[in-house]
């Protein structure tokens, strides 16, 4: 809808709320539960006046519908604010009062879900909440729970540190939020040319040019999007239109901007809405789990620049023609500025400050290089109003997800799934962790990634002291959640990074959607291998240590692109491919034989490639010989 001055108002009134819990010491002491109540009230009224219900048989009534809910919204949430000290000691057992503000409550946090987020996520509340009431009623023995009160569970679904006002909304309003503002005042710095300019100069001469640009300028911008579906719409305009026009199909254009846009989340230094959560449950600095993320992350993107390269060559493409391309020198003397920001960023996590408090600093930088480069009130107004606009759905989801989380806790279903998952996986962590990914997968094909992670890290925490008994470091299996959940939005059927650049490509999103998961196979195997090798991830120890993880990430690159692609000096063969998947699959298992039969499986897979090719070398050689022997040489002939 268009923008009132009363929704203009009150993002904006969001974003300096969360901005004073940062710098006004008086506002920064006020109960948590305060904080939080008051942010996602905000958040609810926003949200309803941004997607307000469309009827055109019936307008009358659906602005009563959407009053209603904005009144539902401020009478229970601004119960809780006001009440916030005296409800939390009473948790699951309130007064009249409190059930009626959490009833209402849990209901507008439904409603909002079913307008912002998508229909899986409102299903998946559903059910659990469903389960919560109706789980003494299951004949399975292990899934079985005690009953459970109404008053019991709507209060702890509302107020406890697992349900709405829980931990997902708590690292939305402490940490994520301040990166929205930081990302939307970075964008006054021009930063978004400057790393598009900077992509182009640095790649676009190569093969497949415009396809690496797009995947180093995705890469980068992923930094300052923050969230995947926004990068693919913010570059995709660009580098989607550029990839077709050079001669890449619609389809890979697309599944080469949602995998570019995609691996932003992975990407440090700023990386996406997960990283922080990991670094709030486990305690562990944000600059630590950056700091892990950064070979996975080059494996992901070299994986994928690898398979544009050989797509190119395959289709017979060059790079971008030298008029087209900007001066790197002159691209790098007129916007160096825009990075200041980000290095100051960097150098602050390093030192030790806290992740929003750098956020914050970095944001002053960023908003004096904007006036610098003239940006009026107006525009430092839009920044506020575009935080709080951005934040949104992913405020509205985590709410919703508490009620996920408020009936896994609620009714013991945690440690029960934690034992059945040993029970079948014994003693092998492969298998547990190939649990862990395939309910990954499965939520991943509806939800956003952090709604993903949230539920797979609830419903499988009692797992991970299995897991790290078998020998994996707990943060190599909260990396591995992380990448999993980050691989949402190119996970058929539901991949919206994919569809959004579907749309920019007038393509078949699902064509789109089924290319960029094969692009993003790297995504998928990698994790295998650091929770084998957490040298990967820079843990332990790392020389010489390293070079064997380091070769079979090399094979992995290779190995997937080859199976995406389907070429290497001619096209590939159904069962060449075949090996050539089988050979990431001996790359990821954790046998000692899994690294020579994915070499062996590669050798013989593209010996008959190399024996046509020495073959046909050799034919030629001959067939020169023998012209020459008959005189037809045209040396010869031009001296004659």
């Amino acid at each position: 809808m268009r923008d009132y001055w009363l929704t203009r108002l009150l993002a904006a009134s969001l974003t300096i709320f969360i901005i004073s819990l940062l710098v006004v010491p008086t506002l920064a002491a006020t109960p948590t539960y305060f904080q939080r109540g008051l942010a996602l009230l905000l958040s609810l009224v926003l949200g309803v006046l941004y997607r307000p219900t469309r009827s055109n048989r019936f307008p009358v009534p659906a602005r009563v519908f959407d009053g209603l809910v904005v009144l539902l919204s401020i009478v229970s949430f601004g119960y809780i604010v006001s009440n916030s000290t005296a409800i939390v000691g009473r948790v699951g057992a309130g007064n009249t009062a409190d059930l009626a503000a959490s009833v209402l409550g849990t209901l507008v946090v439904l409603e909002l879900a079913r307008r912002w987020t998508p229909p899986a996520l409102l299903y998946l509340s559903l059910f659990f909440a469903a389960y919560a009431f109706l789980g003494h009623l299951v004949p399975v023995s292990v899934l079985k729970c005690p009953p459970i009160s109404i008053e019991q569970f709507i209060t702890y679904t509302m107020i406890s540190q697992e349900g709405v006002l829980g931990v997902g909304v708590a690292v939305m309003v402490d940490i994520i939020f301040i990166f929205l503002v930081f990302s939307a005042i970075l964008k006054l710095t021009g930063i978004g040319d400057f790393i598009l300019n900077f992509a182009k100069a640095a790649v676009g001469r190569f093969t497949g040019g415009p396809a690496l640009a797009a995947i180093v300028g995705s890469s980068l911008f992923g930094m300052v999007s923050g969230s995947p579906v926004a990068n693919v719409a913010a570059v995709g305009t660009i580098t989607i239109p550029l990839m077709m026009r050079v001669g890449y199909h619609p389809y890979f254009a697309g599944a080469v901007e949602a995998v570019a846009s995609t691996g932003g989340q992975i990407m440090p230094p700023v990386m996406g809405s997960i990283a922080f959560f990991i670094a709030e449950v486990t305690g562990t600095p944000y600059v630590k789990i950056a700091m892990y993320a950064i070979i996975p992350a080059l494996v992901y993107y070299s994986s994928a620049a690898f398979s544009v390269w050989l797509e190119a060559k395959r289709i017979g493409l060059s790079g971008l023609p030298k008029s087209e391309l900007p001066n790197l020198k002159e691209v790098l003397r007129s916007g160096w500025f825009c990075l200041l920001p980000l290095v100051l960023l960097v150098v602050l996590l390093v030192v030790g400050l806290t992740p929003q408090r750098s956020a914050w600093y970095a944001s002053l930088l960023a908003a004096a290089i904007g006036v610098l480069k003239r940006a009026g009130i107006r525009k430092f107004v839009d920044v506020l109003i575009d935080a709080a606009r951005s934040s949104l759905g992913v405020m509205i989801a985590v709410a919703c997800i508490g009620i996920v989380i408020a009936s896994i806790a609620v009714t013991g279903l945690a440690p029960k799934l934690a034992a059945l998952v040993a029970a079948i996986t014994g003693g092998s962590w492969l298998i547990g962790l190939l649990v862990v990914a395939i309910f990954a997968i499965i939520l991943g094909m509806g939800l956003p990634p952090l709604p993903v992670f949230i539920v797979v890290y609830v419903a499988t925490a009692q797992i991970i002291p299995h897991l790290t008994a078998l020998g994996i470091p707990a943060l190599a299996v909260y990396m591995f959640m992380f990448y999993y959940s980050a691989m949402a939005p190119v996970t058929p059927p539901v991949a919206l990074a994919a569809y959004t650049a579907a749309g920019i490509a007038g393509t078949d999103p699902f064509l789109v959607g089924w290319r960029a998961f094969g692009l993003a196979l790297a995504g998928f195997a990698v994790p295998y291998l650091f929770v084998q090798h957490p040298q990967l991830l820079l843990m332990g120890q790392l020389w010489p240590d390293m070079l064997l993880p380091i070769g079979k990430a090399c094979l992995l690159i290779f190995s997937g692109a080859l199976v995406t692609v389907g070429w290497l000096i001619k096209n590939l063969s159904v069962w060449q491919r075949a090996l050539g998947f089988l050979a990431v699959i001996g790359l990821i298992l954790p046998v000692g034989w899994g690294l020579p039969a994915a070499l062996a499986l590669l050798v013989l897979g593209l010996l008959p490639i190399v024996f046509k090719r020495g073959r046909s070398g050799a034919e030629s050689a001959l067939e020169f010989a023998s012209k020459k022997g008959d005189g037809n040489d045209p040396g010869q002939n031009m001296k004659a």
